[in-house]
């Protein structure tokens, strides 16, 4: 029998804006004929398709980060106790210095900079940043340290993050953010009731278009300082614009409905096209894409496919442009794989019992699982399979770190009182 899971009432208020903004933007593409979201209004909308896409976006919903889940998260498992050690904290105060030094110097992690830059970065460089996979392990760090989030080092650690966040283009993340402020608060026995959560919620729509156009031309600037003044120039010039232009950008942010209705109703010549592309029941290039696959396929002398992504393809497909992806679902898999996505899916379930397993065990709190759970939400339900396996190896990574600063901690401590004796 499945035990009765502890209520995540953050998470139940994330789910609740998915299924709101995708119920809303079915009804408002079908009502204007135009697809929204990556699409920009420039493709028609398929009432017919955006139904069927809506019915399977909410079924996935149900699926995934829900019956899934709970049945992984039910499982018992010799949960650890949380480990407080200051060290942690300055280690990732390290971490988030380094990365925006890289980010600034290098333009690593940076949205929308072709793989070229790879060429002029150093090796040890391009290997740190692989394995430690910072903005996962920084949510991880915080969502687990959530109890100190009025102390000074974690605040400094949460505006070095912040700013990273802003300098890579990596905006999405700041959503954890208000996450995290939520759960700190019902950690502390002061919940924000619905009033507040639906103020932050405004507040924070209508905060994030600044965000967003700060991004843009702080990504611009990453590659052409002149073209960012240019741009910075048009915004200012007419701000109402394109601030309401970055509200509606930021609602469709939620919605996957846009882009499966797209992928659906052309499902017969992208699923052809690609896999002629990249090869008749061919997944390689999907393992390939991650490092640590890449690495133990090229050892073992097999061919590493680099072929483009659907999500690559995909983007490609909409517009011509080569810098960014375009999410395919959850469902896209099966149509640009067909039925080799089988191992696609069994791979994902085996990614989810992973990761639901390592963050019951990490802590004897629900902290950390409940970052996990919005991650399927967020990360698997827009198909971004390979970003959830970093965030297990940035679990990982972390579990790692605890218990080599606490055992670091125990041996100061006894060399401490050693030399005290003597």
């Amino acid at each position: 029998m499945i035990k009765k899971q502890q209520s995540m009432p953050e998470y139940n208020f994330l789910l609740g804006l998915y299924v709101f903004f995708n119920i809303v933007c079915a009804i408002y593409f079908s009502s204007t004929g135009l697809l929204g979201g990556d699409f920009g209004g420039e493709y028609k909308a398929s009432s017919f398709w955006i139904v069927i896409a809506l019915c399977i976006i909410l079924l996935t919903f149900i699926l995934f980060p829900s019956v899934i889940f709970n049945f992984f998260n039910s499982i018992k498992v010799n949960r650890c106790k949380n480990i407080k050690s200051n060290s942690i904290d300055y280690f990732f105060t390290l971490v988030f210095i380094f990365s925006i030094y890289i980010a600034v110097v290098y333009k690593m992690g940076v949205y929308g900079m072709g793989e070229d830059i790879f060429d002029s970065i150093p090796s040890y460089i391009n290997v740190a940043y692989s394995i430690l996979q910072v903005p996962h392990l920084g949510l991880i760090y915080f969502f687990y340290r959530v109890e100190g989030f009025r102390e000074i080092t974690f605040l400094i650690n949460l505006v070095f993050y912040i700013s990273l966040c802003l300098i890579s283009g990596q905006t999405f993340q700041l959503v954890f953010i208000l996450i995290l402020y939520l759960l700190w608060r019902r950690e502390v026995s002061n919940p924000v009731n619905m009033k507040g959560v639906i103020f932050f919620s405004v507040f924070g729509l209508l905060l994030y278009p600044f965000i967003r156009l700060l991004k843009l031309v702080l990504v611009i600037y990453q590659r052409d300082a002149i073209e960012a003044a240019v741009v910075a120039g048009n915004i200012i010039n007419d701000f109402s614009g394109y601030y309401v232009s970055s509200v509606f950008d930021s609602l469709e942010r939620f919605q996957i409905v846009a882009n499966l209705s797209f992928i659906l109703e052309r499902f017969e010549y992208l699923s052809s096209d690609y896999q002629r592309l990249v090869g008749y029941g061919d997944v390689n290039n999907f393992f390939s894409s991650n490092w640590v696959f890449k690495f133990f396929i090229k050892t073992f002398g097999f061919f590493a496919d680099l072929s483009d992504l659907p999500q690559k393809y995909l983007a490609l497909f909409i517009n011509g442009n080569d810098f960014w992806t375009s999410h395919i679902s959850l469902f896209g898999y099966y149509v640009f794989y067909g039925f080799a996505s089988l191992f696609i899916y069994v791979f994902v379930l085996l990614s989810l019992f992973t990761g639901t397993y390592f963050c019951k065990k990490i802590s004897n709190k629900n902290n950390v699982q409940l970052l996990n759970r919005i991650m399927i939400l967020t990360m698997i339900c827009h198909g971004w399979f390979m970003a959830y396996v970093g965030f297990i190896q940035a679990l990982f990574l972390f579990y790692f770190l605890l218990y080599f600063f606490d055992a670091l901690n125990k041996l100061i401590r006894f060399c401490t009182t050693t030399t005290r004796v003597f």
